[in-house]
């Protein structure tokens, strides 16, 4: 069975959906059933007649408010009835913004999306803005996380703390999809953003592969970042990181593992990421539940991949506030029905968050969080087992010691437990072959974060300390057939490793960033950390890094950033389901990167050149002709890749414009060029995408939203074999490793959600489409081998990726 056909059946399932149309009645009939229920309602004909259509249903005067919105009119109570006038909207908002804890927050500035104006708030929180409700605009102050909301005639807007300081130390490479980032601040890509994307199954927070600087062929949720390997990303919830961010870990990271309806929004940094982030070489992904003071709300929701539900409220005395959110997988309901040879994918996820106040300053944060899967595939002869379950349990306490000087400190407990089962046993193969690999951790960590604002000078420091042991059990024996001998010389392989590594690990960090003037601000960063489990003994690394942002007008702005990264193997990467049975000395890459953003009429620009050079890289293993297989560690074209050194270079171009207050598009386009220099020679990653473009185009309706996303790039890289080879042949890897490029990748994904308001509830259906065009993408090649007459004769198959797979869903709020 290829890999095209066993994606269709375990993700493209079953079902077309069409857009759900909303239902309309005449007016008549409408205000018929509200007189019924005690709300007579009064209008002339001048306005309106009763054969009128209007959406439903409408249940209350507030929803016939609404309905009759879109035709200019309003709905005005006098007395004991309703009388239905002619809207005349205000030419003016007025805005209050407030932070979290309820007070007014002075010198706000509040943007109009579509324009370049900008206004600040006075001492009192309040802004007039020339605009009419339904208008957006950008509010954002010092310390708070922008947020991105439609106009009211009056209205508040409350603004959460930054994490640390108003301000991202280290300007670095970061996007954002909805909002400009011309003061070097913090960009985010808000759950609005997450929602509107076209994604594989409705998984929001595939959203970040869109980006430029991505390189990745729809099946990953995790993206290789400006020709880096995909573990060199470091994944963050709420500060804590996560080893298993994404599930079907061993099946290449098909969703994400953090429910997106959770999300308050997510930071993304492709480069140049400030000092508080270590142990990674390429990028962050900091993924944040945000404020979850306010109203309470509960959601229950059912997609074809999923079925999902969340609340957030307060406990006992209103003191407590809490978010907990848990979702299912649906794949082994989709193979049951499908085709239940194939096996059952189960996977689980639960979040649970707690914050109480402690005073006026301080405040309390616990939470946890469960991600687990349970899969088992088939295919053919052969057979996977995957069990993976990581927990995580946090308490923070952030602290307001004064106007200037910002605390919090985590306690973080990390557990986790993976296992799989491989077999290979086709008969009608000269391969076989078996893995038995178990792994554990258990860590326990410490980290103080500081933030100090003076006058024109900003400072972050901070330190971490955490201990954990490991356990590793691994036993293996391969044949890997014609093939591994015609690759690497050797047939066959076997080993049996039981390891328990533990020790220590740790840093510190500091960072600042100094104005000089209006216009140009310096930001200076270094890092210092430690590790006691290489196989060198304790290893010390020293992370320099400065940034320098200047910005000759308001609509442009330039940013040069510099710094040294390193990357030791965590306690959890000891690569023994390999064979490995050490842990390599820490890598490590330098960053350079200059970049633009200009503001120029409707247009938002930023584009951005960089280099990474890695100065010390790890041996690592690969699949040479195709990766996605079921079990890439068992296949006769598995390798190991020991490069001298690396690179990656390139630049990322993105454009942006609001057509109407309900849609904008954007563009991208993206050059890299990642190498290794492997035996002297320089030979491309396989992810080096050479070119990429691509569009989104949103638009967002009072009720309704639409997106349709283009995805374009130059094929990932090939092996390319001759057709016969003599039997005794080893070929060199660097002469036949990514020698050839696939064709180019292409997918069209589009998405609508359409949303009814039924009393206090709201009723959202939703529907996806990815590849909506079938497009045949290629995934790699693959060989079959036979010896006949001293000669290797090979034969080639082409495998193919995602094919179009649809998704639908509906979500009930109250």
């Amino acid at each position: 069975m290829t890999v095209r056909t066993r994606l269709v059946l375990l993700l493209g399932t079953v079902l077309w959906a069409t857009p759900l149309a909303a239902a309309t009645a005449p007016l008549g009939e409408v205000l018929d059933e509200l007189r019924t229920a005690g709300y007579p309602v009064l209008y002339s004909l001048d306005l309106v007649t009763p054969e009128t259509p209007i959406e439903t249903p409408v249940a209350s005067p507030d929803a016939l408010r609404r309905a009759i919105r879109p035709l200019g009119l309003s709905l005005e109570r006098v007395g004991e009835q309703w009388v239905i006038t002619r809207l005349t909207p205000p030419e003016e908002s007025v805005l209050l913004v407030r932070s979290a804890r309820g007070q007014p927050l002075p010198r706000a500035r509040v943007s109009l999306r579509r324009a370049s104006a900008e206004f600040a708030t006075d001492a009192e929180g309040r802004v007039v803005v020339p605009a009419p409700p339904g208008a957006l605009v950008t509010v954002s102050a010092a310390n708070h996380r922008p947020r991105t909301v439609r106009l009211a005639a009056s209205g508040t807007v409350v603004l959460e703390p930054s994490p640390l300081i108003e301000k991202v130390i280290v300007t670095g490479s970061r996007h954002r999809l909805d909002e400009r980032n011309v003061t070097g601040s913090l960009t985010t890509l808000e759950s609005e953003d997450l929602a509107s994307a076209p994604t594989l199954g409705g998984d929001a927070l595939r959203t970040v592969v869109r980006l430029p600087g991505m390189s990745s062929v729809g099946v990953s949720a995790k993206p290789r970042i400006r020709g880096g390997v995909a573990d060199e990303l470091l994944v963050r919830l709420d500060g804590v990181e996560l080893l298993d961010a994404y599930h079907l870990a061993d099946f290449q990271n098909v969703f994400s593992a953090v429910d997106d309806r959770a999300v308050s929004s997510v930071d993304v940094y492709t480069g140049g990421f400030p000092a508080r982030y270590g142990n990674r070489l390429s990028g962050v992904i900091d993924i944040n539940t945000g404020d979850i003071a306010g109203p309470p709300r509960s959601e229950l929701g059912l997609s074809v991949f999923s079925v999902f539900a969340n609340t957030r409220g307060t406990l006992g005395d209103g003191g407590t506030r809490f978010l907990a959110s848990a979702r299912r997988g649906n794949l082994d309901q989709i193979t049951r029905a499908v085709n239940p040879d194939l096996g059952t994918p189960r996977y689980y996820d639960a979040l649970l968050r707690l914050d109480r106040d402690l005073g006026r300053d301080t405040t309390l944060n616990a939470g946890s969080f469960v991600t687990r899967d349970d899969v088992t595939l088939e295919e053919d002869e052969t057979r996977a087992r995957s069990h993976i379950d990581s927990r995580y349990l946090w308490l923070r306490l952030q602290r307001r010691h004064s106007d200037a000087l910002h605390s919090a400190s985590t306690l973080t407990y990390t557990y986790s437990d993976r296992s799989k089962r491989l077999r290979d046993v086709d008969d009608d193969s000269d391969r076989t072959g078996f893995l038995d690999h178990e792994q554990s951790l258990r860590k326990i960590a410490l980290r103080s974060d500081w933030s100090w604002q003076g006058d024109g000078m900003l400072m972050e420091f901070g330190a971490e300390l955490e201990h954990g042991s490991s356990r590793y059990r691994s036993r293996a024996e391969i044949d890997r057939g014609l093939i591994g001998a015609l690759l690497s010389g050797e047939r066959s392989s076997a080993y049996d490793i039981a390891l328990d590594p533990d020790g220590l690990a740790g840093g510190a960090y500091w960072a600042a960033e100094i104005d000089f003037g209006e216009r140009l601000t310096l930001q200076p960063g270094i890092r210092w950390d430690f590790q006691d489990f290489d196989p060198d003994g304790t290893t010390y690394h020293v992370s320099p890094r400065l940034g320098l942002r200047w910005r000759p007008s308001d609509t442009l702005s330039f940013h040069l950033d510099a710094g040294r990264f390193h990357q030791p193997e965590a306690l959890h990467e000891l690569q023994a389901a390999d064979g490995e049975t050490a842990f390599f000395r820490p890598q490590s890459a330098d960053h350079f990167i200059a970049g633009v953003e200009w503001l120029h009429g409707a247009w938002e620009w930023r584009g951005e050149a960089y280099t990474k050079r890695y100065r010390r890289t790890k041996r690592r293993y690969e699949n040479v002709f195709n990766p996605f297989v079921l079990v890439p560690e068992l296949e006769p074209d598995r390798v190991a890749i020991d490069p001298e050194r690396a690179r990656a270079r390139g630049f990322d171009l993105t454009a942006r414009r609001h057509l109407t207050e309900q849609a904008s598009v954007r563009f991208h386009y993206g050059y890299m060029d990642a190498e290794d220099r492997l035996a002297g020679e320089w030979v491309p990653r396989r992810w080096s995408q050479q070119h990429s473009a691509g569009f989104l185009l949103s638009w967002a309706g009072r009720s309704t939203s639409a997106s349709l996303g283009l995805n374009w790039h130059s094929g990932w890289r090939g092996a390319v074999l001759p057709a016969e080879v003599p039997a005794d042949t080893v070929l060199q890897l660097e002469d036949v490793l990514n020698d050839s490029t696939l064709r180019d990748y292409v997918s069209l994904d589009a998405s609508v959600r359409r949303t009814w308001q039924l009393g206090r509830s709201t009723v959202t259906a939703f529907a996806s489409v990815t590849n909506l065009t079938g497009r045949d993408n290629l995934a790699g090649l693959e060989y079959d081998a036979e010896l006949e007459d001293g000669v290797i004769a090979l034969e080639t198959e082409r495998e193919t990726l995602m094919p179009l797979v649809p998704s639908i869903g509906v979500l009930v709020s109250f």
